[in-house]
């Protein structure tokens, strides 16, 4: 890894096309299909550093937004992007053991009542990470699913 103290000049590179920012703090693009996209920085003496990633869109689409991180005394997880999804047809999140510890089923992606408030048997679980699982039918009639972890801080 390598750490800038400051720089001179960013350069984003998309397909080709050479964008140009002030910062490299963000950089927005819509691309369809593959993108290779390339960050050129060039620090106050002169050196550069240059990464890229290659960028595979499968739909132009935000399926859905999930935290990653939730402290249940102040908060509750669960789907963030509603537009996209017609259905949540099961929603279930498990300890680092494989027991089940939250499991929901058929609802509408926007029923706040669905999200888990970070208890099991009317009890705070322990912090740690646990895991997740979402299968949901998109607005196109696609079924989906998607699995990842949420870390549970207090």
């Amino acid at each position: 890894m390598t750490y800038l103290r400051s720089y001179e000049t960013t350069k984003w590179f998309a397909n080709q096309a050479n964008i140009e920012t002030p910062t490299f703090d963000t950089l927005i693009i819509s691309p369809d299909g593959e993108t290779n996209i390339q960050l050129i920085i060039t620090d106050d003496d002169g050196c550069i550093v240059a990464d890229d990633l290659l960028l595979t869109v499968i739909n132009n689409e935000v399926l859905v937004i999930l935290a990653n991180v939730f402290n249940p005394s102040n908060s509750t997880f669960g789907i963030e992007t509603f537009d996209v999804i017609s259905i949540v047809n099961r929603f279930a999140i498990y300890d680092r053991w494989g027991a089940l510890v939250f499991d929901e089923k058929e609802f509408a992606p926007d029923d706040q009542s669905k999200r888990w408030d970070g208890t099991l048997n009317g009890s705070f679980v322990e912090s740690g990470v646990y895991v997740f699982s979402i299968s949901y039918t998109n607005q196109e009639g696609v079924a989906i699913s998607i699995f990842g972890d949420v870390a549970v801080i207090r």
